[in-house]
C-alpha cells in the first residue's frame, strides 16, 4: 500500500497522515515546476487487514488517498471517493476484466 500526502506549503497537506499504514519513506517528487510544493509516498509492504480496511474507509470519506499494488508495482488498484482506478499488467488481463465484468463500465463511451 503506498499513501500520498503533501508538505506543509500545502493545504493538502497531512490529510493521508490519519491512514493508519506501517509505512517507509517510498518516494518524495516536486508536483510543481517551481519545486516549492512536494508529494511525499510512504509505502508499507504488509499492512494489516485492518489496515487496509481503516484505508479505504478514510478514501471514500475523502480523508486519504492510497494506491495498493504488489512488490514489484506491476498491478495497481486505486480508490477514491468516486470510484476506482485499475492498472492491469496487461492489456489481457484488462480485457479477460471487463469481457467479465461489463456491468461495472461506464453507461456511455466516452467516459473513463
Amino acid at each position: 500500500m503506498i499513501v500520498e500526502d503533501y508538505g506543509v506549503l500545502d493545504m493538502a497537506g497531512g490529510w493521508s497522515k490519519s491512514v493508519p499504514v506501517d509505512s517507509f519513506a517510498w518516494r518524495k517528487l516536486p508536483v510543481d515546476e517551481d519545486g516549492i510544493a512536494v508529494a511525499y509516498y510512504w509505502a508499507s509492504e504488509w499492512p494489516s487487514p485492518q489496515a487496509v480496511n481503516q484505508a479505504f474507509l478514510k478514501i471514500v470519506a475523502e480523508e486519504g488517498y492510497a494506491v495498493f499494488t504488489d512488490k514489484e508495482v506491476t498491478w495497481a488498484f486505486v480508490p477514491y471517493w468516486a470510484g476506482v482506478d485499475i492498472i492491469f499488467p496487461s492489456s489481457q488481463e484488462r480485457d479477460e476484466f471487463v469481457n467479465a465484468h461489463r456491468d461495472l463500465l461506464a453507461p456511455h463511451p466516452s467516459d473513463l
